[in-house]
Parts: C-alpha cells; structure tokens; sequence
C-alpha cells in the first residue's frame, strides 16, 4: 500500500468515531499484512502534519471549519440554490427572454432537490443509504413535497400564489436544512470515546 494510501487510510478508520490505542492501531493494520515501519513512519508523518494528535483523534473542527468540510457541503448547496432562486426570481422576469432561461434552471433544481434533501438531511437518512439511493429519495421527496405545500397554500386566503410557493418552499428549506445542521453539530461535538473494533472493520475499509 503506496503511502499516501496509507495514511488516507488511517484518517478514515479514525475518523469513524472509533478511539484506538496506537498500538492497537498498528496491530490491526499489520495484522491485515502491512508492515509495521510503514504504519509507524505514516503516523508520525500524520501527527507532524497535525492532521491527527497523540490521543489519535483527528482534531474538532471549528463550527465555521465543520460547515465547509466535504461532508457538510450539501448545506452549502442546499442554501446556495435556494438563495439564488429567489435573487433569480425577482431579478429576472418573465418577459427577459435572453437570461429567463438561467431562471428555469435555478427553479427546476430548487423544486426537484432542495426541499427532499432538507428532509433527508434533517431525517439523517443520507448516513443509512447510499448515494445513487439518497438521490432518488431526494427527487422523490421533492416531488411529493411541492404539490403538497401547494395543497395546503390552496385552503389559505393566499391561495396557490407562485411567489407564496416560493417563499414558503424557501423557508422551509432554510429552517431544516439548518436545523439538521445544528443537530449533525452537536452530533460532531458529542462524538464517542468508546473503544470499538467493528467486526466488518476490513471489509468496509476495503483492506485487504
């Protein structure tokens, strides 16, 4: 295993919320036939990084620096859609044939993800499934979601109002998706102390 393998591969095992010893570390990742100096001399290199500490744990990110890690980006994408389909909205009408089209596409994305991704992300089904499975419920719950509030907009005096749609879709989307921000949050910040060797440890780690 190349070196940089390697320690990608110690972060992610890590990272898993799994606290090891450091020789239980290398015992485990020797017994799974790399050598010992390798696992060593790929530690310290991870620890002189800072990308891990003595206690082996990878270092608590800031709230700031937790919202821009890879794993919380569809927040970002989430409240980055959505804001710009309300600038697009009101920025760009109907009658401008030259830019309406940016407005169909921003729209178009904003109905078919935004609203089942900030149920799935709020639910934490995203953490039980995989990827292509995870977009499918996104659009499914999208298009349920949709028509649904326009049902219920339908019994209001407001009635099913394209600018009430859009602002009642939008808050929706910006309070759960920081919501479950907030939860995933604290999730981080609890994090767990246990000292636990899943059995299926190899497979998912794709060691062989």
């Amino acid at each position: 295993m190349e070196n940089q393998d390697l320690k990608d591969k110690i972060i992610e095992i890590i990272g898993d919320k799994k606290i090891l010893s450091r020789e239980t570390l290398i015992q485990i990742l020797h017994d799974w036939g790399i050598n010992r100096d390798d696992i060593v001399s790929a530690l310290n290199q991870l620890e002189k990084e800072g990308k891990i500490d003595k206690r082996l744990r990878v270092p608590r990110l800031t709230f700031y620096q937790f919202i821009k890690s890879p794993r919380e980006l569809w927040f970002s994408i989430i409240y980055l859609i959505t804001t710009l389909n309300i600038i697009f909205w009101y920025l760009i009408p109907e009658e401008e044939n030259n830019l309406v089209w940016i407005r169909y596409i921003i729209g178009t994305l904003f109905i078919l993800i935004i609203p089942g991704a900030s149920v799935t992300y709020f639910l934490k089904i995203d953490k039980i499934i995989g990827s292509l499975e995870k977009f499918i419920i996104i659009v499914l719950m999208s298009i349920a979601i949709s028509p649904a509030v326009g049902l219920i907009l339908n019994f209001t005096p407001w009635g099913v109002d394209p600018i009430v749609l859009l602002v009642v879709l939008s808050l929706f989307s910006y309070l759960l998706s920081g919501a479950s921000l907030i939860s995933r949050w604290k999730d981080y910040r609890v994090g767990s102390d246990t000292i636990t060797i899943p059995r299926d440890y190899k497979n998912r780690y794709h060691l062989s």
